[in-house]
């Protein structure tokens, strides 16, 4: 099944987040001159703007759906989506990125120059350092994912061609190893797949998310999907717990794609 979804036009295609359940997206849309996150449920034909998100970027929801992060005026902030309540987490003057596991603690990156990833709770706190770039070949780890387990992670290692790519680490910090090269961070889509770009492609592979291993050779799913150069790692591709997930491709202002499985290009938004 593919869907297409009309959006307001973006300056920033590539912040977008489908909800944990596969229900709702919520995107960056630029209006009256202002760059805000709009919220819309995939049974309306409406978005309905989140209060207090001007200038937001890479937003995320948390497990249950009731919350979205993202990041905006140097700090890396959270709302209710129904209650419209705002919560400042703690600094962030360049964020590339955040997910938010089970038992309430958020994993991002706060700025885009050389530096790890860090850990939060998702209540607020004092932020850790979870990854240790290697700074020789390693310039920044960035675009966490959490994997279903809620402790391993994906994240995306900017640097020389021989280290950049898709990595995988732990809550411990104990574990750290490289996946595959990629232009993009990957994205874990129920039931065992990571998506990925390559040279404007997206690909599924098969993925032994017990085992965390890759299986079998990769395939295209679309073409030409958004990216940001200004963001090495990011695409415009997200997807829910429940299995659906969301990608835009480069020309047009909307989303591009979401859904199950498939693949066909137009204006505006497509869900698979």
């Amino acid at each position: 099944m593919r869907l297409e979804i009309n959006t307001p036009a973006t300056t920033d295609p590539v912040s977008l987040a489908i909800s944990p359940d596969g229900q709702r997206i919520v995107f960056v849309a630029t209006e009256e001159g202002r760059s805000r996150l709009l919220l819309r449920s995939l049974d309306t034909v409406s978005a309905r703007p989140l209060t207090g998100t001007d200038g937001a970027s890479w937003p995320f929801w948390s497990p249950d759906g009731r919350s979205v992060g993202f990041f905006a005026d140097g700090k890396l902030k959270r709302i209710d989506v129904d209650g419209g309540q705002l919560q400042t987490l703690t600094d962030a003057p360049s964020g590339r990125g955040a997910s938010w596991s089970r038992d309430g603690t958020i994993i991002f990156t706060p700025a885009f120059s050389s530096g790890p990833i860090f850990r939060i709770p998702a209540a607020g706190g004092e932020p850790a350092p979870l990854t240790r770039p290697d700074s020789l070949k390693q310039t920044s780890h960035r675009f966490p994912q959490f994997l279903p387990d809620g402790r391993h992670f994906l994240y995306y290692v900017q640097g020389i061609p021989e280290s950049r790519g898709i990595y995988i680490g732990d809550l411990q910090g104990s574990e750290t190893r490289r996946l595959r090269d990629a232009d993009s961070a990957a994205v874990y889509a129920t039931p065992g797949r990571l998506l990925f770009v390559r040279e404007g492609t997206l690909f599924a592979q098969d993925f032994d998310a017990a085992r965390l291993e890759l299986r079998g050779n990769a395939s295209p799913v679309a073409e030409r999907i958004a990216l940001d150069t200004s963001a090495q790692g990011s695409a415009a591709v997200s997807a829910s717990t429940a299995g659906p997930f969301v990608y835009r491709t480069g020309s047009g202002g909307g989303l591009r794609q979401f859904g199950k499985q498939g693949h066909r290009n137009g204006p505006g938004a497509r869900a698979e």
